[in-house]
């Protein structure tokens, strides 16, 4: 995020390749995982003070550096460990360790003084621009709306995406995500549609036609598809990938060592879907409009969607019936 405290605003930050860059060129990282020296260094000088305060327990990924990945929106930043987790039931509990760094001051080693940090936010941070933060957030709540959103702004419009809402500029540059989002445009021969429900209260226009959409617009083949029946009735309307793929969160993969245990994991893990995803609902704004839903599921899936009108009975094949 890009604050303006004069101007009392927050927008993306799209320096996601800049701060890329310069991670990569840190001496440090040429030697190893992304990283910050200086934090290593820190961390080198403390090693015998990294220890859990709550219980005891050395800190066993205190030299586990976080390593930094491009992702889909040019907005965002992802870190995976320095290495992968063991197999123990006791390698679950040095997740949250990772995602955390903890410093206690050598002649006051009080558990009321110790600074807990996010280490990837530190290290994030030490490239990035005195105003700017990086932020856990699912999805930006005014991704999409009309007027600033992004700094640098650009303005709304390229042959990437095709978006009404955002510039072609709030993706990832490299060829693998623009690519990706042309080619599910291309199998389905229009744009992604999602259609989040709008939440309704009092001063909700109903029924909800959403605002932001213009039926005017003839710069693309695809700018039809609100013609045509892509934006649905009490609904928050959204045209491209990044609406999905420019969502962020915790993830984890698992290895299995072969497909029966893949299949055993899998079954264990179907019931807590759905548990999690509640405990984590954590997505209730879009294009600056209150959403009837918390979750982010319903937008991804839509977002990658490419099948085509026949294949989702919208149409008759002309292959006939198979």
């Amino acid at each position: 995020m890009a604050y303006d405290d004069d101007n009392r605003k927050a927008n993306l930050s799209l320096r996601q390749a800049d701060i890329l860059a310069t991670l990569a060129k840190d001496d440090e990282l040429q030697r190893g995982p992304g990283c910050v020296s200086d934090l290593q260094n820190i961390a080198r000088q403390h090693r015998s003070l990294n220890v859990d305060l709550a219980n005891g327990n050395p800190d066993r990924n205190a030299d586990q550096l976080p390593v930094f990945h491009p992702e889909f929106g040019r907005f965002m930043l992802e870190a995976t460990p320095g290495k992968p987790w063991g197999i123990g039931f006791k390698d679950l509990l040095d997740v949250e360790p990772n995602m955390r760094w903890r410093f206690v001051d050598p002649l006051l080693a009080l558990p009321t003084l110790e600074l807990i940090v996010a280490k990837r936010r530190i290290i994030a941070k030490d490239h990035m621009a005195p105003n700017e933060y990086p932020v856990t957030l699912t999805t930006f709540p005014r991704l999409g709306t009309k007027g600033v959103f992004t700094d640098p702004y650009y303005h709304v419009a390229g042959e990437k995406l095709r978006s009404q809402f955002v510039p072609d500029e709030v993706a990832n540059p490299h060829i693998r995500f623009p690519t990706l989002a042309a080619n599910i445009r291309s199998r389905r021969g229009r744009k992604v549609e999602i259609n989040v429900p709008v939440y309704r209260d009092e001063n909700t226009a109903w029924p909800f036609t959403d605002p932001t959409v213009d039926y005017d617009l003839h710069r693309y083949p695809e700018d039809d598809d609100v013609r045509n029946g892509a934006v649905k009735q009490n609904c928050i309307y959204m045209d491209a990938m990044v609406f999905g793929m420019g969502s962020c969160c915790l993830q984890i993969t698992f290895q299995a060592k072969n497909i029966t245990e893949g299949r055993i994991l899998y079954d264990q893990l179907s019931p807590l879907g759905p548990v999690m995803l509640a405990l984590t609902a954590a997505t209730p704004l879009y294009k600056g409009f209150l959403a009837d839903t918390d979750v982010r599921w319903n937008q991804i899936s839509a977002a990658v969607d490419d099948r085509t009108p026949e294949e989702l009975g919208e149409k008759v094949s002309s292959l006939g019936n198979i």
